[in-house]
């Protein structure tokens, strides 16, 4: 019994019983192929017999077992794994009688992976089929799902070469090239069994053909010996079919790709899209959120002792819980909005100064991470603003109207830029306090869409601030 067996075990089997010969030479030994358990009964005698799809009627079988004795036949079952247990559980008696029971080892054809290794040696895309082959190829390679997040994407691609499963796409393939001209196209992408890839990818496609098909589209050409010759054809020297769509390459996605890998962004790849127009694509180059309940100190060293990639996530959590909090701190004192831009950068500096030594100091038994953010940004604002009054007014102490009406007009002429939307998102995110994940599911939207949101009113902010208000000194 032969089991584990699989497609490209075919080839080398039909060879070996065949001792090299051809398929109907006469000094060959005679071999015979049985798709089904009852055509056992039709073999030659004393013929060495491949009995494929024994599962098929494992009943009849065991009933039938004598006729393998009967006709002095030597009887090789090829058992797939699916196919070892019904064999077991229909036919005990028949299983008894295996003498020999041999594990078909795992490989690819020889031709493919011959070419898979001339592949890796000369290019960056390589699209790989075939059970086989794709287990060759992912070995020593960082395996992902073409669904995973941007972020997993790029980091994986900075590590080494990856090999990619579930690619199915347009989408999905823009965001691993993207992220590939990200790392400047280090390292290979290995996709596997993709449905669409890129013009410029070598395709090796080492799927074998049925056995049993094979022998049937022989049959019906009248080709003699058929189903040995199928056996003998199964390994293809080239592939026969186009297994993936090439993607269609278009100006603004050109654009992209060409800037993010000269490392051309003011911001990042999701930003750069949505300025070009790829709004859908902008969405799903998103770095990682963040979030109070996904963070521990584990994880923070962990980000912090990371690359860019990494650590750019946590950077966008960090600005903005700081921007907010700088915000509100402004507004408490009810004057100074004209600093916060400045502010804000101060306090974030100061958290992420010495390798992140402020960060490292939160500790989760005195409260949240972005608690904690909040009290390093109030002491940094209230040592800020009082320093810039010769009386320091406490928070509840009434200001003199020339300080609140200052400050309000700053405010109303930040409100005037926005549209009513916009007012709204202002309002709940930089004064009530709430996350872009609350914001997203208060407003039934999508989170990457308020983020980008966020990012134009504080770019509006910025902007009525910069030219305003004196900068200070």
């Amino acid at each position: 019994m032969l089991s584990g067996a699989h497609p490209a075990a075919v080839k080398p089997l039909v060879e070996t019983l065949l001792e090299g010969h051809a398929p109907g030479d006469p000094q060959a030994p005679c071999v015979h192929v049985c798709f089904s358990p009852r055509e056992l009964q039709d073999a030659p005698a004393g013929a060495r017999v491949v009995l494929v799809g024994a599962e098929r009627e494992p009943e009849w079988l065991n009933l039938h077992r004598p006729v393998v004795r009967e006709r002095s036949l030597v009887l090789l079952l090829w058992v797939t794994d699916l196919g070892l247990e019904p064999l077991r559980r229909n036919a005990p008696d028949f299983l008894d009688w295996v003498s020999h029971r041999v594990e078909v080892p795992w490989f690819a054809p020889e031709h493919a992976a011959r070419e898979l290794e001339l592949a890796l040696a000369r290019v960056k895309w390589i699209a790989v089929a075939g059970a086989e082959l794709v287990a060759v190829a992912a070995e020593g390679r960082h395996e992902l799902d073409a669904k995973q997040h941007y972020d997993d994407l790029a980091g994986a691609l900075e590590s080494g070469d990856v090999l990619v499963r579930g690619l199915e796409r347009d989408d999905e393939l823009w965001r691993l090239l993207i992220a590939h001209a990200e790392v400047q196209w280090r390292h290979r992408v290995v996709l596997a069994e993709p449905r669409i890839l890129p013009p410029f990818s070598w395709i090796v496609d080492a799927r074998v053909e049925d056995w049993e098909q094979g022998a049937v589209r022989l049959e019906s050409l009248g080709v003699d010996h058929a189903r040995l010759v199928a056996g003998l054809q199964s390994s293809p020297g080239a592939p026969r079919l186009p297994f993936a769509s090439a993607l269609e390459i278009d100006e603004p996605h050109v654009e992209l790709l060409g800037r993010v890998a000269r490392a051309q962004l003011d911001h990042t790849a999701a930003r750069l899209a949505q300025d070009l127009g790829l709004e859908d694509l902008a969405e799903r180059l998103e770095p990682s959120s963040w979030s109070d309940e996904e963070v521990t100190p584990e994880r923070l060293d962990r980000v912090l002792r990371g690359g860019l990639r990494e650590r750019r996530g946590l950077a966008d959590y960090v600005v903005s819980v700081v921007e907010r909090a700088v915000f509100s701190e402004l507004l408490r004192h009810r004057k100074g909005l004209e600093l916060w831009p400045d502010l804000a950068q101060d306090v974030a500096e100061q958290l992420y100064r010495d390798d992140g030594r402020a960060l490292r100091r939160w500790d989760p038994a005195h409260g949240s991470f972005s608690g904690f953010i909040r009290g390093v940004a109030r002491t940094h604002v209230d040592r800020r603003v009082r320093t810039r009054s010769t009386l320091p007014p406490p928070p509840d102490e009434q200001l003199g109207p020339e300080h609140v009406v200052e400050s309000q007009r700053v405010l109303e002429r930040a409100l005037a830029l926005l549209d009513p939307s916009e007012r709204s998102l202002f309002e709940d995110y930089f004064i009530g306090g709430m996350s872009a994940s609350e914001i997203a599911e208060k407003y039934q939207s999508a989170e990457a869409s308020v983020r980008r949101r966020i990012h134009r009113i504080r770019l509006k902010l910025r902007a009525l601030l910069d030219e305003g208000s004196p900068r200070p000194p």
